[in-house]
């Protein structure tokens, strides 16, 4: 199977009540955003965009001061609290555009395969687990083409 079947599969896969197309669904989703910790200011932005789309876009990593390494405690009570957000959402986004240095980023996105969720890379692939992605974009003006064009047609995000 080629990488566009293998994401057309996917999707299917994916596919939760949202993403099937019917008109007559309306739902709020909750969006996680996974990237480089030094990215999160430019990331907030994109996540406000989504919530200015009614979606609730939880993503407390980005509200962070400093990064708590090598602070043991504090920073797995970071990585619980990220855990349980990536837990709870229903679309988790990696952003690629900066590199992740440390590698949360790709631990998050792996955590994510487990779930039955669209799962959207921005940026390029950094790695071949990443290829797993329910749909790649160059950057992020494509994403919120995509999934702004997803509620115009169907009243919901989509998957395309």
């Amino acid at each position: 199977m080629d990488h566009d079947g293998a994401n057309k599969l996917l999707v299917l896969l994916d596919c939760q009540g949202y993403s099937c197309g019917t008109k007559d669904i309306l739902r709020t989703m909750n969006v996680f955003i996974a990237g480089a910790f030094t990215a999160r200011g430019r990331l907030r932005e994109h996540r406000q965009v989504i919530r200015d789309l009614g979606h609730v876009c939880t993503c407390s990593w980005m509200d962070e001061l400093k990064e708590t390494w090598p602070d043991f405690e504090d920073s797995a009570r970071q990585a619980i609290r990220d855990m349980i957000e990536i837990k709870a959402c229903d679309c988790f986004i990696l952003d690629t555009i900066d590199p992740s240095t440390f590698g949360n980023s790709y631990t998050e996105f792996g955590f994510s395969l487990g779930r039955m969720h669209p799962r959207y890379v921005v940026g390029p692939f950094r790695n071949h687990y990443q290829l797993l992605c329910t749909r790649r974009f160059e950057g992020w003006e494509q994403f919120h083409e995509f999934f702004h064009a997803g509620i115009s047609e169907r009243g919901h995000a989509g998957t395309g």
